[in-house]
């Protein structure tokens, strides 16, 4: 039973850290029981990720639609280079931001 009176083999995230290390398999199962913790204003949950993105651009103009077929787009592309997203998520607040950052 965890701290959270969740019982530790009820969850399949944790169910699938079997296998692994000891060490990781306890940091890992800390971390996803912040997930079931209650909000508390005083030590706010906040989750990051960044994702590298590549921009382009369409070559070419879309087919316009025809009875029974949707827009045709041409595979081809052209490449505007890239960018970074940083995404914030206070998840028990239902709050999230993205910030985009230059890309290399």
């Amino acid at each position: 039973m965890t701290r959270s009176g969740i019982p530790f083999h009820s969850s399949r995230a944790t169910r699938a850290l079997i296998g692994t290390p000891a060490s990781f398999t306890w940091h890992s199962t800390q971390a996803l029981i912040l997930y079931v913790e209650p909000y508390d204003a005083r030590r706010p949950q906040v989750c990051f990720d960044e994702s590298p993105v590549q921009l382009t651009s369409e070559k070419r103009h879309p087919l316009p639609a025809r009875p029974g077929q949707s827009v045709c787009y041409d595979y081809e592309y052209k490449r505007e280079g890239t960018a970074n997203l940083f995404l914030f998520v206070q998840p028990l607040q239902g709050w999230r931001q993205v910030n985009i950052g230059k890309g290399t």
